[in-house]
């Protein structure tokens, strides 16, 4: 038997439920691409100050504890943030050359119709919402400022330490906590839009791949026809093959002739050396 106090996981969406669902997706979408141009504000709405009370916790340090605990969850938000706006932007530079080639592969290749039209149109909101969130993912690396405690909240304008007290140190915990919750949220707005963008833009890419593995598998190549209108004339010429065995054979000749050349030179010394021999044993 399952514990009642372990959350279960969501449940399924009926289908009749699922128009409405829908229809509240598309509006995020839009919400989301309309955040993109809106400009908004540097810093969040100042929070009032805490009240100063009179009493205070009896265990004080794990009440200073828990709200520095609080304020390194919404550091370690600001974290991730950044870090998922950083890969959305690294993936959407990833994508602007491939639409970029598929694009003008596809309007220099594919046949003019229903199907080419198609295809430009799906990879143009492909590109127009890689725009969009490429825009959103900018927005979102820019919010860079965060709150914490100060130099003035250890010392005074003369450079002395100020007494340490519980409360202050407390409230200023909860306050940049609360500040820097407001400005994730802000940051977490526009990181949404640019996962969100991305998501769309690969989806109208898949939708145009289809088509376009289609278009270019069943397009032949018309071969090249040319007439030639007139009288043509042919005039034998040897080929550069036979040109070259003919100059090799020349080459092949005048070195035969040289050979032959110091053949009976070396025969004529070698008869002068005979007849000299000859004469110096007969005197």
């Amino acid at each position: 038997m399952r514990n009642p106090f372990f959350a279960n996981p969501p449940k399924t969406i009926g289908w009749r439920s699922l128009s409405g669902h829908l229809l509240h997706l598309v509006k995020s979408i839009a919400i989301q691409v309309w955040q993109v141009f809106v400009p908004f504000e540097a810093e969040p709405e100042a929070i009032p100050e805490f009240p100063e009370t009179a009493q205070w916790t009896d265990n004080r340090e794990a009440t200073v504890k828990q709200c520095q605990w609080i304020f390194d969850q919404a550091e370690q938000r600001r974290n991730q943030l950044e870090q998922k706006a950083q890969s959305t932007f690294s993936l959407m530079i990833f994508l602007v050359p491939i639409l970029t080639s598929v694009f003008v592969y596809v309007v220099g290749k594919a046949k003019s119709g229903f199907f080419r039209q198609a295809i430009v149109g799906l990879i143009c909101l492909a590109g127009l919402f890689v725009l969009f969130g490429f825009i959103s993912a900018i927005r979102a690396i820019e919010v860079k400022s965060n709150q914490t405690l100060s130099l003035d909240s250890v010392i005074d304008s003369k450079g002395a330490f100020l007494q340490y007290d519980e409360a202050r140190h407390a409230k200023g915990l909860l306050y940049c906590a609360s500040v820097n919750t407001a400005k994730n949220d802000h940051l977490a707005q526009f990181v949404r839009g640019a996962h969100s963008m991305t998501a769309i833009a690969i989806i109208f890419v898949i939708l145009a791949a289809i088509p376009t593995s289609l278009t270019l598998a069943t397009q032949s190549e018309d071969p090249a026809r040319t007439t030639i209108v007139g009288t043509v004339r042919v005039s034998p010429a040897s080929s550069q093959f036979d040109q070259a065995i003919q100059d090799e054979n020349v080459k092949l000749n005048e070195r035969l002739r040289t050979l032959e050349n110091r053949i009976a030179l070396m025969e004529s010394k070698q008869a002068a050396l005979n007849k000299r021999s000859r004469l110096k044993h007969s005197d």
